[in-house]
């Protein structure tokens, strides 16, 4: 199962493109995509999740650096149209979230990998 942190709250949530059940949002933006797959367990371990959650539950807000939303923001413009244009309807249909998710992206509270951490990309206000 993948673990992520609401990009708007901080809650900790299954799927970095689902709705947070705490405040109901969900990544409607290229910014708020490029942030939630940035806060899953796809770019962050278990214990970075907890700290970031407990970081934005606090009054902290987070934010990537240049570098690491450029990366992230090319990823998903590189992607097919219908592809993003899926995404930011959230009406993504299986066949399509298998691909995507051979490319890595993160698309729903079935799927799984494994965590890439690098290096903190984040930073607070």
């Amino acid at each position: 199962m993948t673990v992520a942190v609401c990009f708007k709250c901080g809650a900790m949530k299954t799927g970095a493109f689902t709705s947070c059940e705490k405040c109901g949002c969900r990544p409607q933006s290229e910014d708020d995509f490029c942030m939630s797959l940035g806060l899953s367990d796809k770019e962050q371990d278990m214990p970075t999740l907890k700290w970031l959650s407990e970081q934005m539950q606090n009054g902290r807000r987070v934010e990537m650096d240049s570098d690491s939303l450029a990366s992230t923001r090319q990823m998903i413009r590189s992607l097919p149209p219908e592809y993003r244009k899926a995404m930011f309807e959230g009406t993504l249909p299986s066949d399509m979230k298998k691909h995507l998710e051979k490319l890595g992206v993160q698309t729903d509270k079935a799927s799984a990998g494994s965590s890439a951490v690098s290096k903190p990309w984040w930073k607070f206000w």
